[in-house]
């Protein structure tokens, strides 16, 4: 396995900063989920059902990539901005040659942060949100997933993007007692995080007090 690595930081007097880092990972024999047979048997009752033959084995080549983008603006003292942005591709080299995705790379993903803080108390209103897969950017094991996914017009299965607003508040009592409280997803939107299955939670309220000795 090599990994490649390259990073930048720009400041421009604390008012303004931008990191970006790129990296490439270069894989031998990768270990990926492949059909497979047992005495020349390609299928098997597995409790109770019909079940295809998978097995993890050591494949061709890999290869992922990608980078991560940061930006911070400091309005003021008190007002002050961050986001971050992520975004990896990869491909896996096939015995007949061909490349196929990679099957843990995720879709694009980051967040943006509008935060107030006077004294005491912060106030964070920010955004989280997820790219879309298609159908021809998911691994071909995960194609055979409906149950993961949803189903774009074509009847395929395919992951698509999302995003969700919230609020939180934070409030100092003493430099060790403080109160928290979060509003997430203000909007009820309904998804899934990548290759999960499982739908979030809607809007939701969180609040915590906590004590550090």
């Amino acid at each position: 396995m090599l990994i490649m690595v390259k990073g930048a930081t720009l400041n421009f007097e604390n008012a303004v900063r931008i990191d970006i880092t790129g990296y490439m990972t270069f894989l031998e024999d990768a270990l990926v989920r492949r059909y497979f047979s047992i005495n020349g048997q390609t299928e098997i009752i597995y409790q109770g059902e019909l079940s295809t033959i998978q097995a993890i084995q050591n494949g061709g080549k890999a290869e992922i990539y990608g980078f991560e983008a940061g930006l911070e603006i400091n309005f003021t003292k008190n007002l002050q901005f961050t986001s971050q942005y992520n975004y990896t591709g990869g491909y896996q080299l096939e015995e007949d040659g061909s490349k196929v995705a990679v099957r843990h790379v995720a879709p694009q993903f980051g967040n943006g942060h509008l935060i107030w803080e006077y004294k005491k108390l912060k106030l964070d209103a920010y955004a989280n949100y997820n790219g879309q897969f298609d159908y021809e950017d998911l691994a071909p094991e995960e194609r055979n997933k409906a149950y993961l996914y949803a189903l774009d017009k074509n009847g395929n299965p395919y992951s698509p993007s999302w995003y969700t607003l919230n609020f939180g508040a934070q409030y100092k009592i003493t430099k060790a007692f403080q109160i928290n409280t979060t509003l997430e997803n203000i909007t009820n939107q309904r998804y899934r995080t990548y290759s999960s299955g499982i739908t979030a939670a809607g809007v939701n309220f969180i609040a915590a007090i906590s004590y550090k000795f």
